[in-house]
């Protein structure tokens, strides 16, 4: 979920499951920093795309972790905290083999 396969048509779409579970993660400003000069995989939220630029738009709890502390971002992200973590054990099992498309487990999470 954090590090889509080389192989991957769509890296979004593997991202998308790793966003779900970081996005209420207590965690995530750890993980950010950890992964700043990290040019591959998802940290803090962040796809390796999204943490080298500043963000551009406003008012999503993603723009909150890219640097932007206007209110919209910061009540966007508050907002986004207060919600339920993902439920752990509906996430792929590691151990399973590799899908080829992750939005087959991705529709089954929401």
């Amino acid at each position: 979920m954090w590090y889509p396969s080389m192989e991957a048509k769509d890296p979004n779409l593997w991202y998308e499951m790793g966003r779900m579970v970081c996005a209420t993660c207590p965690v995530w400003e750890a993980c950010l920093a950890s992964g700043s000069d990290e040019r591959w995989g998802m940290w803090g939220g962040l796809t390796p795309k999204e943490r080298k630029k500043p963000s551009e738009s406003h008012g999503k709890w993603t723009d909150y972790r890219r640097g932007c502390r206007c209110g919209r971002c910061w009540i966007a992200h508050e907002e986004q905290m207060l919600g339920e973590p993902i439920d752990l054990d509906l996430l792929p099992d590691k151990m399973a083999p590799e899908y080829a498309d992750p939005s087959e487990h991705l529709f089954n999470i929401l």
